[in-house]
């Protein structure tokens, strides 16, 4: 499908290759252009799988960066996130809602199988998909409390390549974003006034 990269992405790209250099900056950005390539293309099936929701494809997912960016700004002292925290925020927004290709109920947890279809199963991927699915994972749903702090059972300690990755900050400017990131551009008067949403009527309502 048609993208058109956005300013967020344009910025991470440069923390990176500032970070790491032209070469090793470039690779970490590839890896995500590949995974973003496959990714849009499967989430736009998500409407046929859950007809009723509001939009979560492709425009949603541009519009929860246009959030991020936003949020943090791109002063280095403002937001206090590095190259490689940028890059896992970036593939978090990515992959958020991924999980609704199996279904709306619990979507949150159901993000594993995609990653792997994106970005590979090699061992080299293993820790970085862990953080980005723990991140993804709390922008919604229960806490293993049971609560719907998601947020409390992260840190900013993680480590990814002999970073340190900010995974509860990560989490937190995901999950604000994702609520940011509402809207008329996610639903339709047609679809609401004639073909109706069924129990997803007060989301369409919301965003309306």
């Amino acid at each position: 499908m048609s993208w058109l990269k956005t300013e967020l992405e344009i910025y991470v790209e440069s923390q990176l290759k500032q970070k790491f250099g032209s070469d090793k900056g470039e690779a970490y950005f590839a890896d995500y252009v590949s995974s973003r390539t496959k990714v849009l293309d499967e989430i736009g099936q998500i409407q046929g799988v859950e007809p009723h929701l509001s939009d979560h494809g492709p425009k949603h997912i541009a519009d929860v960066m246009k959030q991020v960016l936003m949020l943090i700004s791109t002063d280095e002292q403002t937001h206090k996130l590095h190259a490689l925290d940028l890059y896992v925020l970036l593939l978090a927004v990515l992959f958020h809602d991924v999980g609704n290709l199996f279904g709306r109920s619990g979507h949150n947890n159901r993000i594993a199988g995609v990653y792997d279809f994106a970005r590979g199963t090699s061992a080299n991927v293993r820790h970085e998909k862990a953080l980005v699915l723990r991140a993804a994972r709390a922008h919604t749903g229960q806490s293993n409390a049971g609560d719907k702090n998601t947020l409390f059972e992260l840190n900013d300690r993680e480590h990814l390549n002999g970073e340190i990755i900010k995974l509860q900050t990560i989490a937190a400017v995901l999950r604000f974003a994702d609520e940011l990131a509402e809207g008329p551009q996610r639903t339709t008067e047609f679809f609401r006034n004639i073909i109706g949403y069924g129990e997803s009527q007060i989301f369409h309502q919301y965003a309306k």
